[in-house]
């Protein structure tokens, strides 16, 4: 039985997060099950303290500020700080189970654009949350809330 059988749930969505390609190419990728193709893709930051243009090192414990890899499923969106944004929870013990209590989100940031590239060199990086490009937002997080999974490649 599946890990999402396991749980319940039928995804309708499977985001993959490509760590292994530098942050000033699109790196995240969201497929849509039912109708098995991408359907969107975007840049997508990693966190200050995993690296600089690839994330090296990850970590599940909070105040890190390192990214966590694996499997997570996304939950619920709500308004904070960085505007609109939906909780994930992780699902892989140890490695990044502690993603809600750490504040683990995606949400749009400004130092996640083509712009903040060709003026930095490379993109921003985040706390630890997913961070996109505001422009893909509301699009992104709609197609995959609620009913979907990330999944975190990484070398």
């Amino acid at each position: 039985m599946s890990r999402a059988n396991k749980l319940g749930i039928t995804p309708s969505s499977l985001t993959i997060i490509d760590y292994t390609l530098p942050s000033e190419k699109e790196r995240l990728f969201i497929v849509d099950l039912e109708r098995r193709l991408i359907t969107h893709q975007s840049l997508v930051a990693h966190a200050k303290e995993s690296g600089y243009r690839f994330p090296r090192t990850f970590s599940n414990v909070y105040g890190s500020h390192k990214s966590s890899g694996g499997m997570f499923r996304t939950g619920e969106t709500y308004f904070g700080v960085n505007g609109y944004s939906l909780r994930i929870d992780g699902l892989d013990i140890g490695i990044n189970d502690r993603a809600r209590s750490r504040f683990i989100v995606v949400h749009g940031a400004d130092y996640v654009s083509d712009e903040f590239i060709k003026n930095n060199g490379m993109l921003g990086r985040s706390k630890g949350c997913f961070a996109i490009p505001f422009k893909h937002l509301d699009k992104a997080v709609n197609s995959i809330k609620e009913s979907g999974y990330i999944f975190v490649h990484h070398q």
